[in-house]
C-alpha cells in the first residue's frame, strides 16, 4: 500500500489507495431519510383505510338487515307497515301500490342504526297477486298483458 509522508510525518493513504465500494455517510443519512418518509406515509395511508373500514362495517351490516327484512316481506305477500328492531339496527317496513300503475306493490325498508351514517333505505317492486273476480273468464294463454 503506498504512503506518502504528511504533516508531522504521519503517514496517509493516498486517494487513489482508497477503497472505492461503499457508500458514505451522507448517502446512508439520506437513504434512511427517504425509507423513514416512504414509511410514515405507508402508515399513515393504513391508518386511514383501518377508520374507513371500521365505518363501513355498521353500514354494511345495516344493509344485510334490510335485505332480509325485504326478502320475508316479499315471500309472505306483507302488505301495509311494520316496525322492529335487533342487532342495534331499528328497521321500518312499508308497502305501499304504486299509483301509475296499480299492478305494482313498491316495498320499502328504511334501517337506523345507532352511530350516525348507518342508515340504509332499499326499495323493490313487484306485481300484485291478481285475485280473479267470479264473473272474469280465465285467460287461455299463459301470459296476461
Amino acid at each position: 500500500m503506498g504512503c506518502h509522508p504528511g504533516a508531522r510525518g504521519a503517514l496517509i493513504p493516498r486517494a487513489s489507495d482508497r477503497p472505492t465500494g461503499g457508500f458514505t455517510l451522507l448517502e446512508v443519512l439520506l437513504a434512511l431519510a427517504l425509507a423513514a418518509l416512504v414509511l410514515g406515509t405507508l402508515l399513515s395511508s393504513a391508518g386511514v383505510q383501518t377508520l374507513r373500514i371500521a365505518r363501513i362495517e355498521p353500514r354494511y351490516q345495516a344493509l344485510l338487515t334490510a335485505g332480509r327484512v325485504l326478502e320475508k316481506a316479499a315471500d309472505q305477500r306483507f302488505r301495509g307497515e311494520e316496525s322492529g328492531s335487533g342487532q342495534g339496527l331499528e328497521w321500518k317496513l312499508q308497502t305501499t301500490s304504486v299509483p301509475a300503475d296499480p299492478r305494482l306493490e313498491q316495498i320499502r325498508v328504511e334501517i337506523q342504526g345507532m352511530r350516525p351514517g348507518t342508515s340504509v333505505v332499499l326499495t323493490a317492486y313487484r306485481l300484485r297477486a291478481r285475485h280473479e273476480d267470479p264473473g272474469e273468464r280465465p285467460v287461455e294463454s299463459g301470459l296476461d298483458l
